[in-house]
C-alpha cells in the first residue's frame, strides 16, 4: 500500500469516525497518549497544543515518558499497549495516521468532496 492509499484508508477508517464523534460531542479538551518519542512529527508537539483539525485543546499528559517508563506504567496498571495491535495506517514507525497531523483535516475534505 503506498502513501496515498494509506492516507485514504486512514481518512475513511479512522479520521471520519473520529471527526464525527468530535463534532457530535464537541469537547473543549481532548486527552491523548501522544509521546514525543513515537515519531518525528510528534517530537514537534508538546503536552498542551491547539488542535486545528478538531478545534480543541489537546492534552498529552504522558508526552515526555520514554518507552521504558510507558511500559512500566502500563504494566503497573494492567493496561493494554498500542504495540499489541496492528494499525495499517501506521505500518512504519515514522508514519502518522492523521489524527494528530495537519494533513488529517485536509484528507477528510478531499474524501468528502469525492462523494
Amino acid at each position: 500500500m503506498d502513501e496515498t492509499d494509506l492516507k485514504k484508508f486512514s481518512a475513511l477508517m479512522k479520521l471520519e469516525p473520529f471527526q464525527r464523534g468530535m463534532r457530535e460531542l464537541a469537547p473543549a479538551v481532548w486527552i491523548t497518549a501522544l509521546r514525543k518519542v513515537q515519531n518525528p512529527e510528534r517530537a514537534n508537539l508538546d503536552i498542551l497544543a491547539h488542535d486545528a483539525n478538531f478545534k480543541t485543546l489537546k492534552v498529552s499528559p504522558v508526552f515526555y515518558l520514554s518507552d521504558a517508563a510507558m511500559e512500566a506504567y502500563l504494566e503497573q496498571y494492567n493496561l493494554p499497549n498500542e504495540w499489541d495491535y496492528f494499525d495499517p495506517a501506521k505500518a512504519d514507525d515514522k508514519r502518522e495516521c492523521g489524527l494528530h497531523a495537519a494533513w488529517g483535516g485536509k484528507a477528510l475534505e478531499v474524501e468528502a468532496s469525492k462523494r
